[in-house]
């Protein structure tokens, strides 16, 4: 599925939510006109206006239950365009390595997008900060302008200390780990970014309501799978400005000379 299949979709949903609400609001004067009327109609209108009332009844669990089941549907399309997309940039990484850095940039963005939009918050933002050389946190990418390019120390050694995911229902709770993204956004979900056991950078989503960001909100096999990937990524952007190793002349032999065994026998 393309990003443009996942975006009619979307359009597809805010029509089936539009009805859903009109419908809910109908449904209740439906139901109030039919029950005035019915003792009034004979024979067949009868019988019309109590269908009618029962019909008006229904009809918006009907739809709920209806507009439910599309919102799954569009979630899993809309993951697995992304998931597409990321995998065919991880392709060119390896193909064009000359190259990674731009397609690790797209997938930083195309993930970090797909996370903020995967919480069931509207108001929900992420920040993905990636590991510096120096060891520090760096803003690498972003769902909104204001996000802070970096930590205060002492914020930054709790986050590079990490060892799990964390949810945290109040930013503001002494008991927990204190990280803002500015805004008043009190409800955050943490999580290490890592290749393997290499450690290279940080997820940072919060939304404004305390308490709003939760393991059934915003799901902790999605939220890995995420940090998995932009950790694959980050790997193999790090394998591009590695400085290639010069093999060591063997002791003893002078620059630019052959060895013993080199080109010669007996």
């Amino acid at each position: 599925m393309t990003e443009k299949g996942a975006m009619s979709i979307r359009k597809e949903r805010k029509w089936a939510r539009f009805m859903l609400v009109a419908v809910s609001l109908a449904a209740p004067g439906i139901t109030f006109l039919c029950g005035t009327q019915v003792a009034r109609a004979h024979g067949l209108a009868r019988v019309f206006i109590i269908v009618a009332g029962v019909l008006s009844t229904v009809v918006t669990p009907f739809l709920a239950r209806r507009a439910q089941k599309r919102d799954r549907t569009t979630a899993v399309v809309e993951i697995e365009a992304a998931i597409a997309a990321v995998a065919d940039h991880l392709g060119l990484m390896v193909t064009v390595p000359g190259e990674r850095a731009k397609y690790c940039a797209k997938i930083e963005s195309k993930l970090v997008q797909r996370l903020a939009d995967h919480a069931a918050s509207k108001e929900a933002r992420c920040c993905y900060y990636t590991l510096t050389s120096s060891g520090q946190l760096e803003l690498a990418e972003t769902t909104f302008n204001t996000a802070p390019p970096s930590f205060d120390p002492s914020v930054e050694k709790r986050l590079l200390n990490l060892d799990r995911i964390r949810y945290v229902p109040d930013n503001q709770d002494d008991d927990d780990v204190k990280v803002s993204l500015g805004g008043g956004h009190r409800s955050v979900v943490i999580a290490p970014v890592c290749a393997g056991s290499q450690l290279h950078g940080v997820l940072v989503i919060d939304a404004p309501e305390k308490g709003s960001l939760t393991k059934a909100t915003v799901r902790e096999s999605y939220v890995r799978a995420v940090a998995g990937l932009l950790g694959t990524a980050g790997a193999m952007k790090a394998e591009e400005t590695a400085s290639p190793v010069i093999p060591a002349q063997p002791e003893g032999a002078p620059d630019g000379q052959n060895t013993s065994t080199s080109g010669r026998e007996g």
